[in-house]
């Protein structure tokens, strides 16, 4: 797995912020922070490093696992992506698997940074039975102590909504409901990529739904203090051991989240300081 060196390079810089503190007047600049997985290294055990199982608040988890699997049969030829499959329930009703990354950056999902998350996934097209989906998902926390609002963007599998894309509105106490896109899924086996997108905006307050970069809906919620963690989701439309032994999988790449972080940037005397620091240091190791 190959990622962008963004952790260092923002942790330095805000260290820098910090150390310059003292200037009275600061310029605000927006620094891009974003992760890559690529999926490009292979890996060993059940998930990519830095990704898990997901965790489920109302009991145990059905398990979803993930392998690196090679995208030539997917029209992408040299490249690597991630195979991730529902394998086990731990009850009927589950029709569900979900994997997230770990590793975040703290306070990079906090809304004043307009965080976002976007996916490839390869969709297969929907069919009548036996359908399988994938969903970018998120669990944003908003201003209310303890309260969650599941957020997706993704296909669905219940009949008569699964030839589309759906979002989740997501409004208050009363949990989402679905909106439909007005994007096309492709029929059974006329496989795509397809590119799945959320981001918190500071504007609003509301998170923004994209499929292939073109906005597609809102929340009707816009009391969101994060964005959450960044997570995929293999929904599938029978019972689990309906599958026998093909079991409900999806594929995608190019997992990325990231946010615009606004860094002070210190007046001149502040520069000052910081480029005496610097020269000091450049000195020092010429000694």
């Amino acid at each position: 797995m190959k990622r962008l060196f963004a952790v260092a390079m923002i942790s330095s810089v805000l260290v820098v912020a910090s150390a310059t503190a003292g200037a009275s007047n600061f310029s605000l600049q927006r620094s891009p922070y974003q992760i890559h997985y690529h999926f490009e290294e292979g890996w060993t055990g059940d998930y990519a490093p830095g990704w898990v199982d997901s965790g489920y608040r109302h009991g145990d988890p059905p398990v979803a696992t993930m392998e690196q699997i090679e995208l030539s049969p997917y029209g992408r030829p040299g490249s690597y992506g991630a195979k991730i499959t529902v394998d086990s329930v731990t009850e009927t009703g589950q029709y569900w698997g979900i994997v997230h990354s770990e590793n975040l950056h703290p306070g990079a999902f906090d809304k004043q940074y307009n965080p976002w998350v976007s996916v490839d996934w390869y969709d297969y097209g929907y069919f009548t039975g036996l359908d399988v989906a994938g969903q970018l998902y998120n669990v944003p926390p908003s201003v209310v102590e303890d309260d969650w609002t599941d957020t997706m963007i993704g296909g669905v599998t219940p009949e008569n909504a699964n030839d589309t894309y759906w979002f989740n509105w997501a409004w208050g106490d009363a949990g989402g409901s679905w909106q439909n896109s007005g994007v096309d899924r492709p029929e059974g086996g006329d496989g795509r990529w397809v590119n799945l997108k959320m981001q918190l905006s500071d504007d609003d307050g509301r998170i923004h739904y994209y499929i292939d970069d073109v906005f597609v809906g809102s929340t009707a919620r816009d009391d969101y203090i994060g964005l959450g963690w960044p997570s995929f989701n293999v929904v599938f439309d029978s019972p689990l051991d309906d599958w026998g032994q093909d079991l409900p999988y999806a594929v995608i790449g190019n997992f990325k989240y990231g946010s615009d972080l606004r860094i002070p940037i210190p007046e001149p005397a502040g520069l000052s300081l910081l480029g005496m620091a610097l020269l000091g240091l450049k000195r020092k190791r010429r000694r």
